[in-house]
């Protein structure tokens, strides 16, 4: 059992001695739907001192003085932003112009990935290399900011292709 209280500027209080903390269940002619509350009291979703919110199905995000849904997170765990029906474990969508931005913000470093409806664009947006990498610190293929050199076995490229050992290639070649 518990208690719920609100009255005057104090915002509404649910208190309860139950170990698994406070926690709200919403109903439809009986049946549970909705949780909201600590971890513990929503089927075990972390402590007593999380937060956890569930649904039976999808959870829906909205902004402002709108009925359109800004993020979703539907009941197979895909987050969507800008779309209600995420196909992958994350997915944008947008009319036109749609970007997702990384940010480092120890030393201002952006990786960009755009698509504005007539080109596909990966880029960084400061003075910074672009560099694709498998494993380890050498670029398969390393893009220069200050020169536009394109370096292939190489974070170093010193013409504008520049070839660092791989099959069929002794040593360097420079083009």
């Amino acid at each position: 059992g518990g208690t719920i209280s609100a009255s005057g500027d104090t915002p509404l209080i649910i208190n309860t001695t139950n170990s698994n903390g406070p926690h709200m269940r919403f109903q439809v002619s009986g049946s549970n739907k909705h949780f909201i509350g600590s971890g513990t009291g929503i089927g075990g979703m972390g402590d007593a001192d999380d937060l956890a919110l569930r649904a039976y199905d999808n959870i829906f995000f909205g902004t402002g003085n709108s009925s359109t849904t800004r993020m979703t997170i539907n009941a197979s765990g895909n987050v969507g932003i800008g779309t209600t029906t995420p196909d992958s474990p994350l997915e944008i969508s947008g009319a036109d112009d749609t970007r997702l931005k990384l940010t480092d913000t120890g030393d201002s470093s952006e990786l960009m990935l755009r698509s504005d409806g007539v080109n596909t664009q990966i880029y960084t947006n400061t003075a910074h290399d672009l560099g694709i990498y498998t494993s380890g610190n050498v670029g398969q293929l390393h893009l220069k900011q200050s020169n536009g050199n394109v370096g292939i076995g190489t974070n170093n490229p010193v013409g504008n292709l520049h070839i660092v050992g791989g099959d069929g290639v002794n040593g360097s070649s420079t083009i």
